[in-house]
């Protein structure tokens, strides 16, 4: 046998090993940019138990729906804002805190970049610090076979705001003058009105109430 004879016997040797379950669909060794989705293709056809057959490029293999985002339409808005699904609340402190300190009370599964973050994105407040503390909820009610019934937790947060910034909790119920004319004049206005009710009705002539409806 000659040299040509064992070149081209090591050449059909060489075409039947890339015909195995492994061989590639058109017969051509991957590129290296393919080698990522070679070891996808691998796991896929581990895991069905057949031979799918291996892409030859990346525009044949890239076939699966990815999440894109939305293509911007006439009169569309350009700007979305993805808002978490927290709800915060701010609470009047119970005990004298420092000026720049503000008190919430937050779900349990946000954290403090959590609320960072909503209050600096969203309301464009400057945040120096956040502490957090979980505050554990009362379990002295009971209900009427004498058990216990626990209030959920929740968890307060003081936030420290920046140099130079202040908050003060509004006065939601201020206390009236009860002296003022305008509630004296309320007040005569309500007693008229139900000293009319309970006078009798002239009309009936002296019938008690009770024989009518």
């Amino acid at each position: 046998m000659g040299t040509g004879g064992l070149g081209a016997h090591t050449g059909q040797n060489r075409a039947v090993s890339r015909g195995g379950p492994g061989a590639l669909a058109c017969g051509e060794p991957p590129p290296p940019l393919c080698f990522p989705l070679l070891l996808q293709w691998v796991n896929k056809w581990r895991s069905a138990g057949g031979d799918p057959g291996v892409p030859c490029s990346v525009s044949d293999a890239d076939k699966s729906p990815r999440l894109r985002y939305p293509l911007y339409q006439l009169g569309g808005p350009q700007l979305r804002v993805f808002r978490t699904n927290f709800f915060i609340r701010l609470v009047r402190p119970g005990s004298v805190q420092p000026e720049d300190t503000v008190q919430f009370r937050i779900p349990m599964e946000m954290t403090r970049v959590d609320l960072r973050n909503y209050l600096e994105r969203i309301y464009n407040v400057p945040v120096a610090a956040v502490r957090t503390r979980v505050q554990h909820g009362s379990n002295r009610k009971r209900d009427y076979r004498n058990v216990r019934m626990k209030k959920p937790d929740y968890k307060v947060a003081y936030v420290q705001l920046a140099h130079g910034q202040t908050f003060t909790f509004p006065d939601l119920f201020p206390e009236k003058n009860h002296g003022s004319p305008g509630d004296n004049d309320i007040q005569d206005r309500l007693l008229e009105g139900q000293r009319q009710r309970q006078s009798r009705d002239p009309r009936r002539g002296g019938v008690p109430d009770w024989f009518g409806l």
